[in-house]
């Protein structure tokens, strides 16, 4: 019962951090429209749309802006996701990591969302949030299958 519910939980952690990313970069889109910056043709006209009424684009820590953010957050993503994939036959410890890797970037982008003071394009926003606090649960309940595993071997290490 234990390796079928880490499995799920496997599948689940897998399947919500690729639609956490997803969505950022469908935000991205929203928000910001066409591709992003470095996609842009040299000399093209399109700009990005200006300041939201009333005030300046917040920035994060090191200057980066939210449609940056947004795509950072779908590359990070994404390389959970591999990580998680990579490390499935792993030992339950590095699987361990990964889990407090998802769940710490997960918060980071949690923090970062709430310092943008909390955009919401067409709901997006709210289901961003949901899928990120679903993320956090099952990366949380999976860790905990896995302490449950090494709590396991080792009680059946130790010599009588």
């Amino acid at each position: 019962m234990g390796r079928m519910m880490a499995a799920l939980l496997s599948a689940v952690v897998a399947a919500l951090a690729l639609a956490a990313g997803t969505l950022h970069l469908v935000l991205r889109a929203v928000l910001f429209g066409g591709p992003p910056p470095s996609a842009r043709p040299r000399g093209s006209s399109a700009a990005p749309p200006g300041p939201p009424p009333g005030g300046a684009i917040p920035r994060l820590p090191g200057g980066i802006g939210l449609e940056q953010a947004f795509v950072l957050n779908f590359i990070a993503y994404l390389v959970l996701v591999a990580l998680f994939l990579v490390t499935l036959r792993a030992r339950p410890i590095v699987r361990a990591i990964v889990d407090l890797l998802v769940i710490a970037v997960t918060l980071a982008t949690l923090a970062g969302w709430n310092s943008f003071h909390q955009p919401n394009p067409r709901g997006l926003g709210t289901v961003a949030l949901i899928l990120e606090l679903a993320l956090i649960a099952a990366a949380l309940a999976h860790l905990l299958t896995l302490w449950r595993r090494l709590a396991a071997e080792r009680t059946a290490i130790r010599p009588a």
